[in-house]
């Protein structure tokens, strides 16, 4: 499945866990979900290419702790731009999920996922 719509993103989200959705880069995913936390890249003062840094991946964390409630979501937008650090610090927290805490790594390519990240996560392509 490719998703051009989102409508469903919640309900399979909720349903998984972990997910990882390739998505039509030209949708806005601000609105999908509504008890959540989106993670976007970041241009770095002396860099011209985008990234997901570990202290992204660390404020996502936080907000999590303290604002969880029956389900939340941390929705990792273009998770393909995960820095290395990034991905490990996902990956622990992967291993020891909280409850009613699920993860959506949105991207228009899920080859360039880690794959000890995929094998966590349901992939909806």
């Amino acid at each position: 499945m490719h998703f051009d719509g989102v409508d469903k993103i919640e309900t399979l989200a909720a349903a998984s866990g972990f997910s990882i959705f390739e998505l039509s880069p030209k949708q806005d995913q601000s609105l999908i979900l509504p008890n959540s936390y989106h993670v976007t890249p970041t241009q770095t003062k002396d860099s011209t290419s985008e990234s997901i840094k570990k202290d992204d991946i660390e404020k996502a964390f936080e907000v999590a702790n303290k604002k969880q409630e029956k389900d939340f979501f941390i929705v990792i937008e273009r998770a393909e731009l995960l820095t290395h650090s990034s991905e490990n610090k996902i990956l622990k927290q992967l291993e020891e999920p909280g409850q009613n805490l699920h993860y959506v790594f949105l991207t228009t390519n899920a080859t360039l996922l880690l794959p000890t990240i995929k094998s966590r996560a349901f992939c909806y392509v």
